[in-house]
């Protein structure tokens, strides 16, 4: 572990990502040991935040394009301090150029970075969420609520968010 650490730090101090470093890795042993996630967050005013950031920012962005977050933490801030529904703040923030609140840039980063991937199950009493690694495949995530579902598995039924969304639920989407 000290002789990665020692190539990490010099990887850092030529300017480069640890996800280069990463990529680099042969041994299962070695990816598991260095689990990192490598991102940059950038605090910009919001009258920079509709533009994707002011000068400074955006040269960050260039050499580190896949590591970045742009947020405005003082107007999201401002937006959580006023006592309205999400749909109000979602709005106010639109008028300012931000589609996402930090918070899911931030998590969709991490979630990329890590090569994960969400999928939900719904049922009657509760409706819940798993990761899965990119690629899996169904049985492979069913696996992950219970091992006998992976060995016993015989078929998902996928129904896509937007359109559970859409039609409501379950039955809605499955009309369509």
């Amino acid at each position: 572990e000290r002789e990665m650490a020692l190539r990490v730090i010099d990887l850092l101090g030529h300017g480069k990502s640890t996800r280069e470093f990463r990529n680099t890795l042969t041994s299962k042993d070695d990816v598991a040991t260095f689990d990192s996630l490598d991102i940059l967050i950038l605090n910009v005013g919001d009258e920079d935040i509709g533009n994707g950031g002011n000068s400074l920012s955006k040269r960050v962005q260039e050499q580190y394009p896949d590591n970045c977050v742009v947020l405005c933490g003082k107007l999201e801030a401002d937006v959580a301090s006023m006592e309205m529904d999400g749909a109000e703040a979602s709005d106010m923030l639109a008028n300012f150029g931000v589609q996402q609140t930090s918070f899911d840039l931030l998590v969709d980063s991490a979630m990329q970075q890590l090569n994960l991937q969400t999928y939900y199950t719904v049922g009657p009493l509760e409706a819940r969420s798993w990761l899965y690694p990119s690629g899996a495949t169904a049985a492979q995530c069913a696996g992950l609520i219970h091992t006998d579902f992976e060995k016993n598995f015989v078929k998902a039924e996928v129904i896509a968010y937007d359109q559970f969304i859409e039609h409501q639920g379950e039955s809605g989407a499955k009309k369509v």
